[in-house]
């Protein structure tokens, strides 16, 4: 995996830190290898066909998507709503601290921009969504024993309503969520509350 000294992180996030939580330093073959060894052959929702099953079959190839993601070469028809979840449940779990608020900002932003999607009112990062997200993400991820295999944790977190891309509009209503001010800052639901 190679990170680029191109893409700007956030100030105070050094590359080596970020690259600390990555096995980069075996190959592919190897570490789907070791993931087989270490997750068994399937998860538990695996056998469940259900409309946002993801695509990924074992941990490198979430361990790939978040070096590309970090790294800003990630394309950004890859960027999918499954690929953020994926995204933030590896933060949270590997580099919690790279899973803080303003650091978590700053790398969607610094993605954004590199992948030239602009970080304005109408497009690119968005505050209310990011913070929901990660919230949603994080009390997922801590109903699963620590050694559970993150592909099985996002297929069950992607066979509930969170799966949904729209699923945030059963607590906002569509103007509140989308609206400058949400994307800019926190802006509480409005239809129902969070439950987390």
């Amino acid at each position: 995996m190679i990170f680029s000294k191109e893409f700007h992180l956030p100030v105070g996030l050094a590359w080596d830190s970020l690259k600390a939580g990555l096995d980069s330093g075996r190959t592919l073959k190897q570490r789907k290898a070791s993931a087989g060894r270490a997750t068994g052959a399937h998860c538990q929702t695996s056998p469940q066909k259900h409309a946002a099953m993801t695509t990924y079959t074992d941990d490198t190839e979430i361990d790939d998507l978040v070096a590309s993601f970090l790294s800003g070469n990630l394309p950004k028809a890859e960027w999918t709503h499954a690929a953020h979840f994926a995204a933030a449940l590896w933060l949270l779990r590997h580099r919690p601290e790279c899973a803080e608020l303003a650091v978590m900002r700053g790398l969607i932003r610094a993605y954004n921009t590199a992948t030239g999607t602009a970080n304005a009112s109408s497009s690119g990062y968005h505050e209310t969504i990011t913070i929901a997200s990660m919230r949603t993400a994080k009390s997922f991820l801590e109903t699963h024993p620590p050694n559970t295999p993150l592909f099985c944790v996002l297929d069950a977190l992607m066979a509930g309503p969170p799966g949904r891309s729209d699923w945030l509009l059963a607590y906002w209503n569509r103007e509140t969520l989308f609206s400058p001010d949400a994307r800019s800052r926190w802006v509480d639901p409005d239809k129902a509350a969070l439950p987390i």
